[in-house]
């Protein structure tokens, strides 16, 4: 009796313990997209649409998803986007019927889920790489004046 309440404990945990690990390193990477998708707004537009554009947005799932600021920002941040939250969504499936199956299908899924999540996450940590001295994004004007070849 003993062990196999123990096994189903285990069972039930490591799903639980899985899911709040991944969803934690979930939001530390979506901060990173939010950073570089209001970055752009603001490269191209201003600080001011961008503050506008951020209040007058409602609604949980436009903000999460970026619906108002999509067609203002590089579509290749948007791509890279959307790439990495359907590879975070099928990573945690995957991680999860892998602990509950055990079945190695399911490991190499998970493992391929998990490179196309960090190759989608590092282009936009270095994206705008060289507008970021000093901690202040530049403007489009200000770059393309002073980065003309």
């Amino acid at each position: 009796g003993c062990v196999s309440e123990d096994l189903i404990m285990q069972k039930i945990l490591e799903p639980i313990l899985v899911t709040i690990i991944f969803v934690g390193s979930y939001i530390l990477n979506y901060s990173c997209f939010d950073t570089c998708l209001s970055d752009d707004v603001e490269f191209n537009y201003g600080k001011h649409k961008k503050r506008k554009i951020y209040k007058e947005t409602h609604g949980f799932w436009r903000k999460f998803f970026f619906i108002d600021i999509r067609k203002m920002v590089s579509r290749w941040h948007y791509v890279l986007f959307i790439v990495n939250f359907i590879a975070f969504v099928l990573q945690l499936i995957l991680i999860n019927v892998y602990v509950l199956s055990g079945e190695s299908v399911f490991r190499w899924l998970f493992l391929i889920c998990c490179g196309v999540y960090i190759l989608s996450s590092v282009p936009v940590v270095f994206a705008r790489w060289a507008l970021y001295r000093g901690n202040v994004v530049r403007s489009r004007k200000k770059y393309r004046k002073n980065n003309r070849k």
